[in-house]
């Protein structure tokens, strides 16, 4: 990861992106610097946290096996409770998790309007 931060810093200090950022922008923490690979990890271990796609903490399987919720997106042992987020997700999926929400919502949709009628 560290190597991958010196990476964009390199990019950023290339036209053409240098040109299009502010010049002497301000840097979150403010003495952040990339000129060795201690450095950079100094920063990575002070300012970094999980770049994982989280999912799986309210997973839609059956209940014996350790699911929260059902098919229909209702929380078991729980009345008019449904949960419809990346929380759903048993497993962490190989695609951007995004698109996996935007069809679980697109479904879930159709649901809830099928359980009102």
């Amino acid at each position: 990861m560290s190597r991958q931060v010196q990476l964009f810093e390199k990019i950023v200090q290339t036209e053409p992106m240098k040109s299009m950022l502010k010049p002497g922008g301000r840097r979150i923490p403010e003495w952040a610097r990339f000129d060795s690979l201690e450095e950079t990890k100094k920063l990575i271990k002070y300012s970094c946290t999980s770049n994982h796609h989280a999912c799986g903490t309210c997973a839609m399987l059956p209940q014996e096996k350790g699911g929260v919720v059902d098919p229909r997106l209702s929380v078991y042992g729980v009345d008019d409770l449904r949960v419809c987020d990346a929380s759903i997700v048993p497993i962490i999926p190989r695609c951007n998790l995004q698109s996996t929400v935007y069809a679980l919502a697109e479904k879930a949709a159709d649901m809830f309007i099928e359980d009102l009628h």
